[in-house]
């Protein structure tokens, strides 16, 4: 899957489980390499199998967090390579000019969001009560890291919403559109 989107390159991460051991793994294709990591054993006890989940599910965040941070490089690498070589986007078969790609600028604002959102979540909370207030704000970089990524597909054009107002435009409009449709067949 990674090599049909150009990932080919690109660590992947794995997990096996009986529901009571979490195995993680990754594999290296550019060394062929299983790399084993921490292995996590939750207690059999409902009442301690709860709390010890929240290690495993920190884990699973942290894998796809890196993981996403990954592919974020790599999509910038690959968008200045394109503006290097002057290739036309794949999904829209446009020539873009050789000073650079308009989504290699989202696509590094996305991955500087990500790395602050990482940053933040390796800082320590103060209290008890600063946990979810850093949660919010750790949670809030990433949404906007993700909103910030370019969203082309074969069906994309010149003028398509990218931004998070663009889209909430788009979607309060086509929303206004469909419902006085509904209430024109209504009326007939």
């Amino acid at each position: 899957m990674n090599k049909s989107i150009n990932f080919k390159g690109l660590r992947v991460y794995g997990l096996l489980t009986d529901l009571t051991r979490f195995k993680f793994y990754s594999y290296d294709p550019t060394i062929n390499q299983f790399c084993f990591d921490e292995i996590i054993i939750i207690n059999v006890k409902r009442t301690d199998a709860s709390s010890d989940m929240v290690d495993v599910s920190n884990k699973i965040f942290g894998v796809v967090l890196s993981a996403y941070m990954e592919s974020l490089r790599a999509n910038i690498t690959m968008s200045k390579d394109r503006a290097k070589h002057n290739k036309p986007s794949e999904l829209t078969g446009e020539w873009k000019n050789t000073r650079g790609r308009k989504s290699t600028d989202q696509w590094e604002s996305a991955l500087a969001l990500a790395e602050d959102c990482c940053a933040k979540f390796n800082e320590p909370p103060a209290s008890l009560l600063d946990i979810e207030g850093k949660a919010n704000e750790e949670l809030s970089l990433l949404t906007k890291s993700v909103h910030s990524i370019p969203r082309a597909s074969t069906f994309t054009g010149g003028d398509d919403p990218s931004t998070p107002a663009e889209l909430k435009a788009l979607a309060t409009r086509v929303a206004k559109e469909t419902h006085e449709r509904c209430l024109s067949k209504l009326e007939q």
